[in-house]
């Protein structure tokens, strides 16, 4: 069972959502090697509460401890419908792009085995993940590329933690 992606939708996920991170975990399973169990929680929640911090994130990336053996990523993306407003591309580049900096995270925490994560070049790496999937695939999800170049690297994905980084009540 070690070395994989186990990816877990919830049913409260949209469709539309469902399937195009189907796709893109089937895109990533293709070409890159997964050393270690990964699995990938997705919910319909419009966010998810941080175990370190308390804060209000869309999402969260662990290692294995205790009884947990398998590295693990959840993702909140009920919020997708609320960022439609800047197009469908958009919202659907942001929920990958959550994806790929876990992904990130995953593999700088295989490489150093600690948790010593350089959130620039984390951001950088995921940023281009996504954008390597997009152009592959023939679409660019959205006007998300020329933003990039304008906004830095991951702006949608600052704007859904800005918006939903609030203390839990």
């Amino acid at each position: 069972m070690r070395g994989k992606i186990k990816l877990n939708i919830f049913p409260s996920v949209n469709r539309l959502v469902a399937k195009e991170i189907i796709k893109y975990i089937d895109w990533l399973k293709e070409r890159y090697s997964f050393p270690e169990q990964l699995t990938i929680i997705i919910t319909g929640a419009s966010y998810l509460v941080s175990d370190k911090t308390g804060n209000h994130v869309t999402s969260t990336f662990g290692k294995p401890w205790g009884e947990q053996k398998d590295y693990y990523m959840k993702i909140a993306v009920g919020d997708f419908f609320e960022m439609h407003r800047w197009g469908r591309r958009n919202a659907v580049y942001s929920i990958l792009n959550d994806i790929s900096y876990g992904l990130m995270q995953y593999y700088d925490l295989l490489s150093t085995e600690k948790a010593d994560f350089n959130e620039d070049e984390i951001d950088k790496k995921a940023t281009q993940l996504t954008i390597d999937y997009s152009i592959e695939r023939g679409v660019l999800l959205g006007d998300m590329y020329r933003k990039i170049h304008h906004w830095g690297m991951s702006a949608v994905r600052k704007y859904r933690n800005s918006k939903s980084n609030r203390k839990k009540k």
